[in-house]
This record gives structure tokens, C-alpha cells and sequence, in this order.
């Protein structure tokens, strides 16, 4: 079996790749490998994680939450938070099966994270998981930490310290991306699985905006109606739509963490 582990920072136009921590293993059988934890996404903060932490680890918590669907009907579901942090978690584990439900792959992710996207690709050579997430910010000097989360075989979700990276003098519209995979390979009976996991987190620059202009228009482009808002104020105001509505602007000085 083999596991690799590597970490790429790409920032504006110059292009910095750095060695990330690579893990070879070989002859583990398949039962050792079920039992090697799986990166399923990261928590970014701004301060380094206390390496002190019990194993090095700080594990979230599970519990359930309540939600109405379309037909007003409760539904009941696992997530999990980390407590006491001061972050952004964007995370995809999967959910144990239960005596009612399967077991499934859930999207974990504070409203801070913008522009999510996710992808698993689930086949009999394995089983891949795809994050893509942006941090919006005020331009100014930038630096975050970001720790990979971890799930265990046995269900619990952890992150660990990871690296941090920083950007002197972010100007408007300058970004940063930073990826974490993970790839873990094994070989039972002549056949070779690959299991891996991609999260990648963009930060850009942002300068707050001044207002909001919102057109509606018909089928053929013509103006129905245009209305002007303050920002943050036209995602109230479209509450209970038939549509979504996005706003995107800067964010304040400081982020708030869960």
C-alpha cells in the first residue's frame, strides 16, 4: 500500500510549489489499510493549532440537527462542528450507516466558505472526494493555517496542524490557492484500489462594495424593474424567492469562527 501526501501554494501570477509531506508504505495488508484515516477536507484559521492537543488531533464534535424539506416534513441528520475554534471548516466525511439510512458522503462547510464545489467519484478501482471553496477578504496582509482534516475508520473527524502561508500587501483582486491531496493506494488479491482526496481553498482580495444593483428582466433581456441596495441587504430582501440570489462583497476586518 502506498500513501502520498503532498501540498501545492499558488499565488497572483507567481507560482510557488512546495514539498509536502510524502508517506510511502509498502506490504500493508488490506486490513491495515481500512484502518488508515482519509483526509476529507481543512480547517483554516488564522493562528497555529496548539500542538499540544491530546495525539496532536482536535476532534470535532457530532450531533444532529433538525431541518424541514419541501413538503414540511422534519429530517434528521449527522454533521459536525469544531468547538471553540476560530476557522473556517470545509470537510466532506461520510456518514455511518444507521438502521434506517446507508451510509453516505455529507458536505460540511461554514457560510465563509463561498463558491463551494464538490465532486466523489465512487468505482470499483476507488473512490475519489474533490473540495474547491473561496475566502473572500478585504485587501490588506493576509495569513492563514491550513489544517488537514482527518476521518478515522472508526467514524471520528480531527484535524492536526498543518502549514501556514501569508501574503504581504494583498491588492484588490489578488488571489492565493492553496491544495491538499491525499492518495492511498492498495493491492488485495492481484487488484489495485486508489482512494484520494483534493481540497483546494482560494483567498482573494475583495474591497467591500458601495451598493447593490439588482436588474429583473424577461425572456428577451428587456428591463422589468432595477432596484439598488446596500450590501447584504438584497439577500433579506429576496428571502423566500423562487430564485437564489447571490451577494458577494468584501469581508469586515477579523472572521468569525464557530
Amino acid at each position: 500500500m502506498k500513501r502520498k501526501v503532498g501540498i501545492l501554494l499558488c499565488c497572483a501570477i507567481i507560482f510557488f510549489s512546495l514539498a509536502g509531506c510524502q508517506l510511502a508504505r509498502e506490504n500493508v495488508d488490506a486490513e491495515m489499510n481500512a484502518q488508515l484515516d482519509r483526509l476529507t477536507g481543512v480547517l483554516v484559521t488564522r493562528e497555529h493549532l496548539d500542538w499540544n492537543l491530546p495525539d496532536g488531533k482536535l476532534y470535532a464534535t457530532p450531533h444532529t440537527q433538525t431541518s424541514t424539506n419541501d413538503t414540511g416534513a422534519t429530517i434528521e441528520s449527522m454533521t459536525y462542528n469544531f468547538e471553540n475554534v476560530v476557522g473556517f471548516a470545509y470537510f466532506m466525511p461520510k456518514i455511518p450507516a444507521t438502521s434506517e439510512d446507508n451510509s453516505y458522503w455529507a458536505t460540511i462547510g461554514d457560510e465563509e466558505i463561498s463558491d463551494g464545489s464538490t465532486a466523489i467519484n465512487v468505482g470499483d478501482d476507488g473512490t475519489s472526494l474533490i473540495l474547491e471553496g473561496t475566502i473572500y477578504v478585504l485587501p490588506t496582509d493576509v495569513m492563514f493555517c491550513y489544517n488537514p482534516v482527518y476521518q478515522s475508520a472508526d467514524g471520528n473527524v480531527y484535524a492536526v496542524a498543518g502549514q501556514s502561508y501569508s501574503v504581504s500587501g494583498m491588492s484588490d483582486g489578488m488571489t492565493m490557492s492553496q491544495t491538499l491531496d491525499d492518495t492511498n493506494t492498495v493491492t488485495e488479491n492481484g487488484e489495485t484500489k486508489t482512494d484520494s482526496t483534493s481540497v483546494k481553498i482560494t483567498v482573494k482580495a475583495m474591497s467591500t462594495p458601495e451598493k447593490l444593483v439588482v436588474l429583473q428582466m424577461d425572456a428577451d433581456s428587456n428591463i422589468l424593474s432595477r432596484a439598488q441596495y446596500a450590501p447584504g441587504a438584497a439577500r433579506h430582501a429576496y428571502a423566500g424567492a423562487g430564485y437564489g440570489l447571490s451577494h458577494r462583497g468584501g469581508l469586515q476586518p477579523g472572521y468569525r469562527g464557530k
